[in-house]
């Protein structure tokens, strides 16, 4: 049981760090495309991979809880709120980026400071709760 245990949080905390790269990629992505029409296809690549990613790392979060018998600890509460939080905040920046395809140039402004900040956040959230969390199994 116990090498089960170590697998399934060995797969998560794999698949975190390849969604922190995806991340500071996207970080990336919207600090440096000037130009809103690179940028919005850059976006529109990249989002499909932060999403596949965001995805396996709450199914193997789940598989990971699972295998801790539904056990509900203080770390566990704060991966769901931080997963939640990463839903809702990549809601709110789809509805931005489709706002800004009207071609306002206020919305674009828009849409490029909300993607900064929410890949700024996502970023520092997998960063410090991958840390806190996984720092003592491993």
């Amino acid at each position: 049981m116990q090498e089960l245990m170590t697998a399934s949080l060995l797969t998560h905390v794999s698949f975190l760090i390849i969604t922190i790269l995806t991340t500071i990629i996207m970080l990336f992505i919207f600090f440096t495309r000037e130009d809103y029409a690179r940028l919005t296809r850059s976006y529109e690549r990249g989002s499909l991979v932060y999403f596949m990613f965001l995805a396996i790392l709450i199914f193997t979060g789940f598989l990971a809880w699972v295998v801790m018998k539904f056990v509900i600890t203080f770390k566990i509460i704060i991966m769901v709120l931080a997963v939640l939080h990463m839903i809702v905040t990549s809601v709110k920046l789809n509805i931005a980026f489709k706002r800004s395809r009207v071609r306002n140039l206020e919305s674009q402004k828009n849409f490029i400071m909300y993607g900064r900040k929410k890949y700024m956040t996502d970023t520092f959230v997998f960063i410090v709760i991958g840390f806190v969390a996984y720092a003592v199994h491993f």
